[in-house]
């Protein structure tokens, strides 16, 4: 599920790196800064991807997020950035939905479908040795916790995603 999670991780970390620099901050703040967002990144890319369910926009928001944390709130001491970035993350997912819900709304009046967002990376063979079997038996539970998950409403996905967060 996360296998393009190196890309994102480098995507996500080069953003924030540039946005870094560009703040005038000391450089023991500017580590833990990057430590900070290292150590929230790949678990906030899986929250905004299950809560979307689609990598990209997933992508997108993580960056917003880290991106705003950056610029606004870098100055805050190390034990805020948590419950901070959090919020942002949050505010970023409820803006997601109620854009695609009034983009959904405007497609539905227009009859467009869909294209097909099949990612021919998914296709290619898993290199890490498990078998079929092993691989189906993985593969059913995700499914089904992410269909439990998106049978949720939103405020008890956010509240199981940021219990099990820490």
């Amino acid at each position: 599920p996360l296998g393009s999670s190196c890309v994102n991780h480098l995507t996500i970390h080069a953003l924030t790196k540039s946005m870094i620099n560009k703040n005038t901050m000391a450089k023991d703040q500017q580590a833990a800064l990057n430590r900070f967002l290292a150590s929230v990144e790949r678990r906030a890319f899986r929250m905004a991807q299950i809560a979307t369910g689609n990598t990209d926009d997933a992508l997108d928001i993580v960056q917003d997020a880290m991106m705003t944390l950056v610029r606004k709130y870098s100055e805050k001491t190390e034990a805020e950035w948590g419950a901070l970035f959090q919020t942002i993350l949050q505010s970023r997912i409820r803006d997601w939905y109620r854009r695609s819900s009034v983009r959904n709304r405007l497609r539905s009046w227009l009859h467009q479908d869909e294209d097909d967002d099949t990612d021919p990376m998914d296709e290619l063979p898993d290199q890490h040795g498990k078998n079929p079997e092993q691989r189906l038996h993985l593969d059913d539970a995700a499914e089904a916790l992410n269909a439990a998950l998106h049978e949720l409403p939103l405020r008890q996905q956010q509240a199981f995603l940021l219990r099990n967060w820490e």
